[in-house]
């Protein structure tokens, strides 16, 4: 998952979202069903192609 760049200390806060905003593709993934999608990488906007 990726959650974009959050305004946080270790990027001395340079970053341009929030940490509750870079949170929600983490809570989102984490509470798929099994019927979800695996084996991807995932941004808040969906799967990202690498």
């Amino acid at each position: 998952m990726a959650p974009g760049y959050g305004d946080t200390d270790s990027n001395n806060h340079t970053g341009f979202l929030t940490v509750e905003q870079g949170a929600a593709i983490l809570v989102r993934m984490a509470t798929l069903g099994a019927d979800g999608p695996t084996g991807g990488f995932f941004s808040e906007d969906g799967p990202v192609p690498w």
